[in-house]
């Protein structure tokens, strides 16, 4: 009996010491992740922002206002910056159901860019009033607003559809149905892209239908943007001027511009009336064809650089935008060979601290991490990247940390300071006892042994 008591107490003994290897354990991965999460949270290349909204009122007008308040909130711990705020006004149509319904059935009425863009810092919360006028000539129906955030023009970082009900509007509208781009005799749907050489003749054909009982005079806005709906702006037009009958249909064409650089684009097309009505939107994209580059991704690794440092540039970067072009007849081509340059400035003192140039060759996208050596410690820089071929610049981007916003190697979170300390308090306590209590354990371990060992030699003999 005292031997199975000797077995048990030793097995207690090591069951709690290894709970304390497991608990030494399970304090140092806790440690470890959250370095580890700062570390990789920051070559993430979409930021976690929850965006929450709330309206002032529930009755809206055409012609009127949507009120109230939109909230950004980063859950991640880096900031971000080059943020801009963009709301699109759905119409849902009536024979629609408003719970089973797809993106693909909302028709879409007015799109507007906010001009100004703001930054968010790693767990910042940032509330903006909510001020949306609504078209006046937009029919009745079921609406919503979709509030959306790109970055820096280039990526859809997120969006929140709102309900917003009824407006009272127009009794009707014009509805362009569907879009397509037209090409040698072919017919391309609207969205997949289609390639033209410079100066080509490109058609995008829509069609309409007057739903508004009685004769418009139409003429159609079209707002042309480089690469994506909200980038620069290269052309617009409304010359067309169209008469269609009460309840017509019919295929309209609108001519795109070709003589642009190599790159790709898309059309937005609405209609409007002298009588007050508007149609729906519906959009084109196409390519002119040529060598050309985009920069999608551009970031750096830290915040802070010191002397003799290997700044880490994570790029993104595609080639012809025609190699993904939707005819079947048309020979893809890379870019071949080009020439990066990423020139780093601090802004203080206007010193270039950091330059590389690399020869790469581009067939489609270029997916990497360029290392700069840092001459001069900086806090506040500037970086510049150019893709060049042959003298040419075929694309540029320019980022320009601030202190506290953006990337950065090691952020200081004081909360997990505070935790990783009470860890650590906790386990020396543990510890402590955990030996004490050990040294007593093997105390009465080396008593029972020498009871035993006298229990024996007595039944010995």
């Amino acid at each position: 009996m005292n031997i199975i008591c000797i077995i048990i107490g030793n097995m207690a003994i090591g069951f709690k010491k290894t709970l304390v290897s497991l608990f030494l354990l399970s304090a140092f991965l806790f440690v470890f992740s959250v370095v580890l999460a700062q570390e990789t949270s920051n070559t993430s290349r979409k930021t976690d922002i929850n965006i929450s909204v709330n309206l002032e009122s529930q009755a809206y007008t055409a012609g009127g206002n949507i009120s109230g308040v939109v909230t950004f909130l980063n859950n991640d711990n880096h900031g971000v910056s080059g943020l801009r705020t963009n709301y699109i006004l759905f119409l849902l149509p009536s024979d629609v159901n408003p719970a089973q319904f797809t993106s693909e059935d909302l028709k879409p009425f007015d799109i507007i860019f906010d001009e100004e863009l703001f930054s968010l810092k790693g767990g910042e919360e940032i509330s903006f009033p909510l001020n949306y006028s609504i078209p006046g000539e937009v029919p009745s129906g079921d609406y919503r607003l979709e509030i959306g955030l790109t970055r820096d023009e280039v990526t859809d970082e997120k969006s929140k559809l709102v309900k917003l009900g009824e407006i009272k509007g127009q009794a009707s509208f014009v509805d362009a149905e569907s879009a397509s781009v037209l090409r040698n005799g072919k017919e391309y749907p609207g969205g997949v892209g289609v390639s033209f050489e410079p100066g080509e003749n490109a058609i995008c054909r829509i069609d309409l239908e007057n739903n508004t009982g009685r004769s418009l005079s139409l003429s159609p806005r079209v707002i042309s943007y480089l690469r994506f709906i909200g980038g620069d702006v290269v052309s617009q037009d409304g010359a067309l001027n169209l008469i269609m009958g009460p309840d017509e249909k019919r295929g309209v064409n609108i001519k795109l511009p070709t003589n642009l650089e190599p790159q790709s684009y898309i059309s937005t097309i609405q209609f409007v009336s002298d009588e007050g009505f508007i149609s729906s939107i519906t959009a084109c994209r196409w390519i002119v064809r040529g060598e050309s580059a985009s920069i999608i991704l551009f970031e750096f690794d830290k915040n802070t650089y010191n002397k003799g440092d290997l700044a880490k540039a994570d790029i993104f970067i595609t080639g012809p935008a025609d190699l993904i072009a939707a005819e079947e007849d048309h020979e893809l081509t890379g870019l071949g060979e080009v020439e990066l340059n990423i020139k780093v400035t601090d802004v203080e003192t206007g010193v270039i601290v950091g330059e590389v140039k690399n020869q790469v060759e581009i067939f489609d996208i270029l997916d990497s991490i360029l290392e700069v050596p840092i001459t001069e410690s900086t806090g506040h820089y500037k970086a510049l990247l150019t893709v060049s071929k042959d003298g040419k610049v075929l694309a540029s981007a320019e980022i320009e940390n601030e202190p506290g916003v953006g990337k950065s190697g090691f952020e200081i979170n004081y909360v997990y300071v505070l935790v990783v300390l009470i860890l650590l308090i906790i386990i020396a306590y543990f510890s402590k006892s955990l030996k004490d209590k050990d040294k007593n354990d093997d105390d009465t371990v080396q008593k029972n042994e020498k009871s035993n060992e006298a229990v024996n030699s007595n039944y010995n003999v």
